[in-house]
């Protein structure tokens, strides 16, 4: 049996767009789909629009249970910080036992007009019978600037202290999302990922669609990666380098945030072979 190639990622790798006030999933902008008919090559997508990493090792151990690790390489498009889970139980519970595809909807979709062969789509249902998990971000709609705050540590955290009492938006950005947890938080996921794939001798490959993606110089926080390769420079720039284009023009965008399906197609010619090989 042939091995797949595994592709975690979000809108990006969903095939999506919203396009004359109609959003679209699992079009021919999707570089992984272009990438399997390229090499004639069976290929895993498992993604989800607004995707965040955090999602990214749940997804990861999931499809090498599902595939019984028949999956020979994956690349991982790191996302954006600002995304984050927000969960609940209808019995309020801490989920002890639930496995990681509880939430995995594929390997087909009922929402995709066609069905290839070699292509097998997956993305997480929101909710199942007692649990939710939802993907949300920090919104423009509700960004308020740093308002810092004041801490004596001989007053300490008192019921009434400032960053207590603002919303959870403003809290999550300013105290997380834009701090070193959030930092540690990633150098954790990402190692994790690179554990699991170490132990099954799978190469996982990091890489990043444009430069409003961050990826930290600095990734062994926690030690040393060993079966993952980052790539050196983003899609973005390498398009730019090798092809003279400016993807984050809206001649390559459908909607001021996805591309065209040029772009995916230079992605799944040249850019993932340069990831590979840098």
């Amino acid at each position: 049996m042939t091995k797949r190639t595994l592709f975690l990622g979000d809108s990006h790798s969903h095939g999506y767009a919203e396009i004359d006030g109609e959003v679209r999933f699992w079009q021919e902008y999707n570089y992984g789909e272009i990438y399997s008919k390229l090499n004639n090559t069976p290929v895993a997508i498992y993604s989800i629009p607004g995707g965040c990493n955090k999602k990214y090792p749940t997804w990861l151990k999931a499809m090498l249970n599902y595939y019984e690790n028949n999956i020979s390489e994956i690349f991982i498009q790191a996302t954006y910080w600002n995304r984050y889970l927000i969960a609940c139980s209808r019995n309020l519970d801490v989920g002890d036992g639930i496995k990681p595809d509880h939430f995995t909807r594929g390997p087909k979709q009922p929402v995709a007009k066609d069905d290839p062969e070699l292509v097998d789509r997956w993305t997480d249902e929101l909710v199942s019978e007692e649990h939710a998990e939802l993907i949300e971000q920090c919104r423009p709609e509700n960004f308020e600037q740093f308002k810092g705050f004041e801490y004596s540590e001989r007053r300490g955290m008192t019921h009434d202290w400032g960053p207590f009492q603002e919303k959870y938006q403003y809290t999550k950005l300013w105290h997380e999302s834009a701090t070193h947890l959030q930092y540690r938080e990633w150098c954790a996921d990402y190692l994790l990922m690179d554990f699991i794939c170490a132990k099954l001798n799978i190469p996982m490959y990091v890489w990043s669609i444009n430069d409003r993606v961050f990826i930290p110089q600095h990734k062994d926080f926690y030690g040393e990666f060993t079966t993952t390769r980052f790539a050196p420079i983003s899609a973005e720039q390498f398009i730019l380098k090798e092809h003279n284009i400016n993807i984050e023009t809206d001649t390559y965008r459908y909607d001021g945030e996805h591309y065209t399906t040029e772009i995916h197609e230079i992605i799944a010619k040249d850019y993932i072979d340069f990831v590979k090989n840098a």
